[in-house]
């Protein structure tokens, strides 16, 4: 669509400026770090209240960073750049976004990947769509204090799968039309489980 394409285009750019922005913040915060340092004993007065405030700050710079990273990659699947792209990358980026709704919703995260993964030849921003929907829909279903765990397979008779099941229910999670309707633009099909939700995709569409 050439909404959803302007979209990337416009952030894609943003994306890249604030992760040059993210890191000055980060070289600023070495930089007083190692005048705090420099300064020795006796140590400047509420040095270390400075240096805990400057980690805190860190922390929180690198948490930006993955953020950016995932919104990056959103913008380059909705631009239309991503036809061929790595499924355990996107499942990564596409959990880092759902990480604030999940834990609103006090739902833990594991998430199991292959060290090697091949490409998958679909719609990448369908497939972003497609496991943020699913992640979103097993929280949903999801009681506080649940772990929700997201798997991404290659099975030995081809294709790919990716299931996201919660620990402690066997409700059946509920697709909505959106997530139904990403899960059909990036070629896959959806399968509704006990505590779960898996999304296969055909052994043609992995390269």
């Amino acid at each position: 669509m050439p909404e959803t394409r302007f979209f990337g285009r416009v952030l894609r750019p943003c994306t890249h400026d604030m992760q040059n922005i993210l890191a000055i913040i980060k070289e600023s915060c070495l930089l007083i770090d190692d005048v705090l340092r420099l300064n020795g004993p006796p140590r400047m007065k509420h040095g270390d209240k400075i240096q805990t405030a400057l980690a805190t700050v860190a922390a929180q710079v690198e948490r930006g960073r993955g953020l950016m990273e995932a919104l990056n990659a959103c913008a380059h699947a909705a631009s239309g750049d991503c036809r061929a792209f790595d499924p355990a990358l996107l499942c990564a980026r596409a959990a880092l976004l759902a990480e604030r709704g999940l834990r609103l919703r006090q739902c833990g995260l594991e998430i199991i990947l292959p060290e090697n993964s091949p490409c998958l030849n679909a719609s990448g921003f369908a497939f972003l769509r497609a496991v943020h929907g699913a992640l979103e829909s097993v929280a949903a279903q999801s009681a506080p204090g649940d772990r929700a765990r997201l798997e991404l397979a290659f099975p030995a008779g081809g294709g790919a799968e990716v299931r996201i099941g919660a620990q402690n229910s066997r409700a059946v999670p509920q697709a909505d039309d959106d997530l139904k309707d990403a899960v059909r633009q990036c070629g896959g099909a959806l399968r509704e489980e006990e505590g779960a939700l898996a999304l296969s995709f055909p052994a043609e569409s992995v390269q």
